[in-house]
């Protein structure tokens, strides 16, 4: 397993705070990258884990957004994670500003 898959491992399944494993996991683009990685590991007879299936564009997605819930705030994390507010985290879209606007926590 090469340092990237390592570090996403470390940020996310080391991190003690289930609120951002839950808001990484949650996460629209993650969970579309790990429902392709299982199915490409279920395909290998489950061998290694499925991270280990990652293509490079993956693997350099998912360490971007391990890296990015791993310096948030737990709190924000639980408000990501509850309300699935992953557009707002992102800053795009109208929708998305509207909503900062008219409810900024």
């Amino acid at each position: 397993m090469n340092d990237k898959k390592n570090k996403i491992l470390s940020l996310i399944e080391g991190d003690r705070s289930s609120w951002r494993k839950a808001a990484f996991y949650g996460d629209p683009v993650v969970s579309a990258i790990m429902e392709r990685l299982y199915e490409r590991w279920e395909k290998a007879s489950r061998q290694g884990i499925p991270l280990d299936y990652a293509t490079e564009e993956e693997t350099r997605i998912l360490l971007r957004l391990a890296e990015k819930y791993h310096r948030m705030s737990e709190a924000e994390a639980m408000r990501i994670a509850m309300n699935g507010d992953y557009d707002r985290d992102r800053g795009a879209g109208r929708k998305s500003l509207l909503r900062r606007i008219l409810f900024p926590w």
